[in-house]
């Protein structure tokens, strides 16, 4: 029976109905299962004849096969039952640098080449800054450099640990404000964070309480680790720091330090020797100002504890970490550089972007969105666009490799256009592009140029046949973007 008369009897008014119908139940159009179809009886006419000498080795080849098929998670999507319920909450990604020349320095970089999203809207955490940093702040190259971040909508926090240093900053500011050069507007891009292993919180009140009538706008943060270490009674330690107005409580300790002196100081967070729930729990302590709260010190070990992972290597984790906190906190701070392996850091030595800056970049259509959020991805769809975000691997209680296809069915009549951009062991990860024997060497500038320009995640923009099934085969640990655009 040919497929018009099928449609005829069927009582469809037209090829093309009958035509979308098929391949929305059967995934692919009828001109190709017939076509199908018929190869499939030209090759089984004859009897298949398999020589006694060639069992051993078609074994193997089967056992292979099911192994493979075994170790693959399927997974589906139907782009016409997207349900957009969660909102992805834009972060503030913090950028720590050593001292007043390294922010003059990145400063300078992000206006020539550093247009990774993540340094956009920069904020900059100064680690060391002194008297002598607080003498030299009103130089033309610094007050430029603050001015060039402010135009771009980026802040500048100054880490203070004494409180001659607030007050010779503080004369330095009178000076720059009544002089014209910095408008109180401006200040409010400026944020002086105190630390409380070295200053009472006494004195921060005290100190916050002046600057607020010198400068209603400047904006006061607090490491809060100490002060909560040594504070038994949570009521008053959440009093007290509200009392302060504070726009960040800095955790500057990594998560599992974290844990464990909560466990020490309190017995709530006993709970089963889980860091996320520990973390969950420590959170909900500060209510509604927990969107204040910043995550100082990121460490790959800590993601593995949270998320109970063995992946020695991950792309998926951190974009988890972003997407589930997303809602609970306020920012994330990373070192642009450091030697410490386990540190999650934005460059290498020779300033590459390392692959966090990647991940950032390919969870950056979503953040600010209302999204699908899925076990592995997320989704939403922007007028003839969808934007797809898939996690292979996401399954982290299994040691061995586990690869993911996912299936995504769609009711198009036609070819549409689909850019793919894919981070995994094998693309845009600079452990990749050079061996890692190699990466303590110096390096001639213009190589240094070179690798830098391949330093991507993988790209590929292509007209994608409608009637084709649409499968993507992801690794472990795979992190790819998809965008389908269909006008």
């Amino acid at each position: 029976m040919q497929i018009s008369e099928v449609a005829t009897k069927y009582n469809f008014q037209n090829i093309a109905t009958f035509s979308k119908q098929f391949k929305y139940f059967l995934h692919e159009p009828p001109k190709q299962f017939v076509f199908r179809y018929k190869v499939l009886v030209i090759r089984t006419k004859n009897p298949l004849i398999v020589k006694v000498a060639n069992y051993s080795r078609f074994i193997n080849l089967i056992e292979s096969f099911s192994q493979h098929s075994n170790s693959s998670n399927v997974e589906e999507i139907d782009l016409d039952n997207l349900v957009e319920s969660r909102y992805i909450h834009p972060l503030d990604m913090m950028i720590k640098v050593d001292n007043l020349h390294k922010l003059k320095y990145y400063a300078q970089r992000i206006d020539k080449d550093l247009d990774a999203e993540i340094f956009q809207r920069p904020t900059f955490l100064v680690q060391n800054f002194n008297v002598e940093d607080a003498n030299q702040f009103n130089t033309y190259d610094n007050i430029q450099s603050l001015i060039r971040l402010i135009s771009q909508q980026g802040h500048v926090i100054l880490t203070i640990n004494k409180v001659n240093t607030y007050y010779r900053l503080e004369e330095k500011l009178k000076q720059l404000v009544w002089g014209g050069t910095l408008s109180n507007e401006m200040l409010r891009h400026l944020v002086i964070l105190f630390d409380s292993e070295n200053l009472s919180v006494k004195t921060i009140s005290v100190m916050r309480r002046r600057a607020a009538d010198l400068f209603p706008e400047l904006q006061f943060a607090m490491v809060i680790d100490y002060y909560l270490f040594h504070h038994t009674q949570q009521d008053y330690f959440m009093d007290t720091l509200k009392s302060l107005d504070l726009k960040y409580y800095f955790v500057a300790s990594d998560l599992k330090t974290l844990h464990d002196k909560l466990i020490e100081i309190d017995d709530n967070f006993r709970v089963g020797d889980s860091l996320r729930e520990a973390l969950m729990q420590f959170i909900d302590l500060f209510g509604n100002d927990k969107d204040k709260i910043v995550f100082n010190h990121l460490t790959h070990s800590t993601l593995r504890a949270y998320f109970q992972s063995q992946a020695e290597t991950s792309y998926t984790l951190p974009a988890k970490f972003y997407i589930e906190l997303s809602q609970k906190i306020g920012g994330l701070a990373f070192d642009i550089q450091s030697s410490d392996r386990d540190t999650v850091k934005l460059l290498n030595a020779f300033e590459s972007y390392r692959p966090i800056v990647h991940i950032y970049s390919l969870l950056s259509p979503f953040i600010g969105k209302q999204v699908m959020v899925l076990p592995f991805g997320l989704m939403y769809q922007s007028d003839q666009k969808y934007h797809i975000l898939l996690f292979g691997g996401y399954r982290f209680d299994e040691e061995s490799d586990v690869s993911l296809v996912v299936k995504i069915h769609h009711a198009f009549t036609r070819d549409f256009l689909l850019l793919s951009r894919t981070l995994n062991n094998t693309y845009g990860t600079i452990d990749t592009i050079i061996e890692p024997h190699l990466q303590t060497m110096e390096l001639d500038p213009h190589i240094a140029r070179r690798i830098n320009e391949t330093n991507h995640p993988r790209a590929e923009f292509v007209r994608y046949d409608w009637a084709k099934p649409l499968e993507m085969n992801l690794s472990y640990q795979t992190l790819q973007y998809l965008s389908i655009i269909t006008t």
